[in-house]
């Protein structure tokens, strides 16, 4: 005979597995509570599918061109390597800075809910009385987190992305024309340089690395410590931030592209620990976090 009454309300009673489960752990509990806890203490993040396929399009594109230019460098069409850095850039970079906007958002609500309670009896008494400052500030943060919550969306991000595609994809082209580094025709191949018609790819992680990480740092180093979310993405976020760092200096230092090391553990490498650390912020994480 069971020991509890089975919650029917929370889970499916036709389901036999689901009764042979609790049956199977009634002799190791006290309550209903603890076997449900079992499934409830870990909030579940949603990732949006549309940034993972983006950000996943972006890391096969990046692979495939670093495998190819690695094993054909000397005959690799420079048109395609510029190319294929120019759409897989962004398709990395972009998606990776709406799920940390994202998290932000939702560590920006947890906050300000969690502030709110604490301040429960300020915020009643408050009713009866001038507004104080901490008030104001309140409503003033609550306005700033409903125009956040409109602009960092999965869609609006996305709109972003495709603008931003269009137009290194038409930018991509005008230089394979004029270009004589990275010429159509004639097809220009073999030991491709980084010039500055990579202006707009230098742009966009620049402006990741130099910019959008350490603001992203400095708003978790403001948030309450309490927040579950917040020791995860700080670690993503500095592990991006080293990865990027890597990438740059061994892109850059003649001694190491001059070396056979470099043949084993290219540049590139590093954005593939870039891709590591989302993988365990979007994927591994969201599914760890308790609440």
């Amino acid at each position: 005979m069971p020991k509890f009454e089975f919650p029917s309300d929370k889970l499916d009673i036709t389901n036999e597995r689901a009764h042979t489960f609790i049956e199977k752990c009634e002799e190791y509990v006290d309550s209903m509570d603890e076997i449900l806890s079992i499934f409830d203490d870990y909030k579940s993040l949603n990732s949006s599918f549309r940034l993972t396929l983006f950000f996943s399009a972006g890391g096969l594109i990046n692979i495939a061109n670093s495998y190819f230019v690695q094993i054909n460098y000397t005959k690799y069409p420079c048109f395609l390597m510029f190319f294929c850095t120019g759409i897989s850039y962004p398709l990395l970079i972009i998606p990776c800075m709406g799920y940390i906007l994202n998290y932000l958002k939702q560590c920006y609500y947890s906050n300000y809910a969690y502030d709110k309670i604490a301040n429960d009896e300020s915020a009643i008494s408050s009713n009866f009385s001038e507004p104080t400052k901490s008030t104001t500030e309140k409503v003033t943060t609550h306005k700033l987190l409903n125009k956040f919550n409109f602009y960092i969306s999965a869609k609006f991000i996305t709109k972003i992305l495709f603008t931003y595609l269009a137009i290194i994809i038409i930018y991509s082209v005008i230089i394979g024309f004029i270009s004589k580094d990275y010429s159509i025709f004639p097809l220009e191949q073999g030991f491709c340089t980084l010039t500055v018609e990579y202006a707009p790819q230098l742009f966009l992680i620049f402006f990741f690395f130099l910019i959008f990480l350490p603001f992203s740092v400095y708003e978790l180093c403001k948030l309450n410590d309490s927040i579950n979310m917040k020791t995860s993405l700080m670690f993503t976020t500095i592990f991006m931030f080293i990865s990027l760092l890597g990438y740059f200096i061994m892109s850059l230092l003649p001694s190491y592209n001059c070396s056979q090391t470099s043949r084993y553990w290219p540049s590139d490498t590093f954005v593939l620990l870039l891709c590591i650390s989302y993988h365990y912020t979007q994927i591994a994480t969201p599914q760890k976090l308790k609440n």
